[in-house]
C-alpha cells in the first residue's frame, strides 16, 4: 500500500465511518517494569520539529470547578497479553494521562512542579501532520507548538483528600489521549479522577517515557475486520486499566488512594463513544457511559450495518449520545437503532451549531490560530461549526458534569427530562427535526 493510498483510506474512513476521525496510530516505545518492551513501530521516530513562531500561543479554556488541577503521566504494561498489532511476543503497553482534583496549596503553582505539557516532543511531531492532513483541520504544520498549549495543569503535584469517582476517556480515532485535555481538567476540577488513555498503534504517536516513539499503523485492507478488531482491542485496553487502577503500587503518587472504583464511568468521542459502550458491555465496572458524536456500527461503509448486539440489545446502565449538528451525519440510523431497545436509561441530545471536533479540544484551538494562520472561514465552521467556542465549551460541560453527576453521585438533574432555556443551543432533536 503506498502511502498516498493509505491517507486517502483514512480520510474516507473518517468521514464515512462510525469513527468519523482519521486512522493512525503505532508504538515504538519501550517501558514499564522489568524493562518490558512494545514491538517496534513499523515507522520510524518522528524528528523534533523546529519551534513555530513565538506569536501563536495557544491556551485551552480554564477549568471551572473548585479544585485546580494536576495529572499523571502513567506506563501501563500488560504482562499477560501480547500486543495485538505485532505478530511478536512484545507486551500490550499504554500510556495514559490520570487528571485528578489537587491540593488546594497548589492552586496557582509554585514553581516547584512544572506546567503539565499538551503534548511530549514526539507527539507533538507527529501530530504536527496529523493535524493538517488526517484530521483535516487544514492547521499549517509548523505554525503551532502542540507541546505548548497552555493546559492550566500541574504535573505530579499533591492530591486533594478525598475519595473520586473515576472517568475513563477512549478518543476518536486519530486522535491522541491529549486532544481532549480541557474536557477531562474541567471534569477534575469538579471532582473526578479522568483516565485518557492513548490506545496504541492506533494514535498518531505514543511517546514513552525513555522517549521512545510508537506511531501509527496502517488499517487493514478490510474496513471492517479491522474495526471489529479495533474496538476488541480497546475493550481490552480499558479493562485492564481498569485493573491496573485498583492496584495501589500502579498508580502515581499523586492521585494514589483517591480513587473510588465503584463509582466509575466512561466517556468517548466517534471511535471512542463507541467503545465506551462495548466495553460498558463486557464490564460491569462501568456504571455510566456517553459517545460524542459516534456511530455505533461496526462496518466503516455501512454505517446502518453490522449493529453489535449492545446496540441491538442494549445495556442495563445509563448511556448518554451528544451528537454534532454535522450535514449528513451518520450516526443516525445506528443510534436510532440504540434508542428502540429497551434497556437501561438513554438520551439522545445535538449541540446545534457544532461539528465532529467541536467535542475536542479543536474547538477552542481552531478558533484561537483562525486570525494568525489567515484560516479561512469555510475551513473553520467545518471543523467547529457556528456556535462559538466559548459558548460550545459552556453548554458541554454542563451537560456531561450533570450526567455523571447524576448517576455516580447521586444528584438530580433536569436538564436530560426537556429542553433548557439557559442552555437552548442543547436539542433534544435530530439536526432534520426528528
Amino acid at each position: 500500500m503506498t502511502a498516498s493510498r493509505s491517507t486517502s483510506e483514512h480520510r474516507t474512513l473518517a468521514r464515512r465511518s462510525i469513527l468519523a476521525a482519521p486512522l493512525l496510530a503505532g508504538l515504538a516505545g519501550t517501558l514499564g517494569p522489568a524493562g518490558v518492551r512494545p514491538a517496534a513501530a513499523d515507522t520510524a521516530t518522528p524528528r523534533r520539529r523546529q519551534r513555530p513562531r513565538p506569536w501563536l500561543p495557544l491556551r485551552l479554556p480554564e477549568p471551572s470547578g473548585p479544585h485546580p488541577v494536576g495529572a499523571s503521566r502513567l506506563c501501563l504494561v500488560d504482562s499477560r497479553r501480547a500486543d495485538p498489532w505485532h505478530d511478536t511476543d512484545a507486551r500490550r503497553a499504554l500510556m495514559v494521562t490520570v487528571f485528578y482534583p489537587a491540593d488546594p496549596a497548589h492552586r496557582h503553582g509554585t514553581g516547584r512542579r512544572p506546567p503539565l505539557a499538551y503534548m511530549l516532543p514526539g507527539e507533538a511531531a507527529a501530530f504536527d501532520d496529523t493535524a493538517n492532513n488526517l484530521l483535516g483541520l487544514g492547521l499549517p504544520a509548523g505554525t503551532i507548538d502542540w507541546e505548548r498549549v497552555h493546559t492550566h495543569v500541574r504535573q505530579d503535584v499533591p492530591a486533594a483528600r478525598g475519595r473520586r469517582p473515576v472517568l475513563v476517556y477512549s478518543p476518536g480515532l486519530g486522535e491522541p489521549r491529549t486532544f481532549a485535555t480541557a474536557q477531562a481538567a474541567d471534569l477534575a476540577s469538579r471532582g473526578y479522577v479522568v483516565v485518557c488513555v492513548d490506545h496504541t498503534y492506533e494514535s498518531p504517536a505514543v511517546e514513552f517515557p525513555d522517549g521512545t516513539v510508537a506511531t501509527m499503523l496502517p488499517p487493514a485492507p478490510d474496513p471492517r475486520t479491522w474495526v471489529h478488531k479495533v474496538m476488541a482491542v480497546r475493550v481490552a485496553d480499558v479493562r485492564f486499566v481498569l485493573d491496573e487502577l485498583a492496584r495501589p503500587e500502579a498508580l502515581p503518587h499523586g492521585p494514589a488512594g483517591t480513587l473510588d472504583l465503584t463509582r466509575v464511568g466512561m466517556y468517548g468521542k466517534s471511535a471512542g463513544g463507541l467503545a465506551a459502550l462495548l466495553a460498558m458491555a463486557a464490564d460491569q465496572r462501568i456504571r455510566a457511559g456517553a459517545n460524542f458524536d459516534g456511530n455505533l456500527g461496526l462496518n466503516p461503509m455501512d454505517p446502518a450495518g453490522d449493529l453489535p448486539p449492545a446496540v441491538t440489545d442494549g445495556i442495563d446502565r445509563p448511556f448518554l449520545l451528544l451528537g454534532s449538528d454535522t450535514p449528513h451525519n451518520d450516526t443516525g440510523p445506528s443510534w436510532r437503532a440504540f434508542l428502540a431497545n429497551d434497556r437501561g436509561w438513554k438520551r439522545r441530545l445535538t449541540l446545534l451549531g457544532s461539528r465532529h471536533h467541536s467535542y475536542a479540544d479543536a474547538q477552542t484551538l481552531v478558533a484561537q490560530a483562525a486570525g494568525p494562520l489567515d484560516l479561512p472561514d469555510g475551513t473553520v465552521v467545518e471543523d467547529i461549526g457556528t456556535i462559538t467556542p466559548r459558548r460550545s465549551v459552556q453548554v458541554q460541560r454542563a451537560y456531561v458534569a450533570a450526567y455523571f453527576d447524576r448517576w455516580l453521585r447521586g444528584r438530580p438533574t433536569t436538564l436530560f427530562d426537556r429542553p433548557s432555556p439557559r442552555w437552548p443551543e442543547m436539542s433534544f432533536a435530530n439536526p432534520d427535526g426528528s
